[in-house]
């Protein structure tokens, strides 16, 4: 119950804290084994970022990026037929990027925070990893993309990702990144639609440990 209800803390204050203008970048198809999870941690990527979007302006551009992500070891990882429930610690500096694969310079980096939740079913089956990170860097081109210069944005900001054909071995699962995105936040007074559906989505993850008896 007291992993329970620290997810439930978690998702609750991303939510809390998901406020504003917001910029997301898409990411999509992962290669064969662009997902390894286990109780060493889990790392996912490389993965094609393909867009760049604003909400408040409702625009998106084109933006080709290579997105990896990686945590550190887990906190909890539980085995149950056919279902892997994982929680992760703190990944470090770069942990979330996106990186132009032709000057390699990052277009977003930050670092994966305590808590990110995983959720899978096996085998060849589906999950999602949803997590915080602190925001560290983001282009300046891209904000001029929206015409955001100097614009200061909130210090956390959210991961999602899908995977696909996930198989366990019993000690590692891995899988195919199928989508995702991460996005960052402007103060203002309610909360986005993406928000409440990331926050949606943790809830999904959050029953699903209860109805396993976690």
């Amino acid at each position: 119950m007291k992993k329970f209800a620290l997810l439930v803390v978690l998702f609750a204050a991303v939510a809390a804290s998901a406020f504003g203008d917001e910029i997301t970048f898409s990411f999509i198809l992962g290669q064969s084994h662009s997902v390894a999870a286990s109780v060493a941690g889990l790392s996912a990527g490389p993965a094609m970022n393909l867009a760049v979007s604003d909400i408040q302006t409702d625009t998106e551009f084109p933006l080709t990026g290579q997105f990896t992500a990686f945590t550190g070891a887990a906190t909890a990882f539980s085995v149950f037929p056919h279902v892997i429930v994982a929680t992760y610690s703190s990944g470090g500096a770069n942990s979330v990027s996106i990186v132009d694969p032709q000057t390699n310079q990052p277009i977003v980096e930050g670092a994966l925070t305590n808590n990110a939740a995983f959720l899978s079913r096996f085998q060849n089956g589906t999950g999602v990893l949803l997590g915080a990170f602190d925001v560290t860097f983001v282009s300046p081109a891209v904000l001029a993309m929206f015409h955001l210069q100097g614009q200061t944005f909130l210090a956390r900001g959210a991961l999602s990702a899908t995977f696909a054909h996930d198989n366990f071995d019993g000690k590692t699962l891995v899988g195919e990144l199928g989508g995702g995105t991460v996005t960052i936040e402007s103060a203002s007074a309610a909360p986005e639609p993406s928000s409440l559906a990331f926050f949606t989505m943790g809830l999904l993850v959050i029953g699903t440990m209860r109805r396993l008896g976690h």
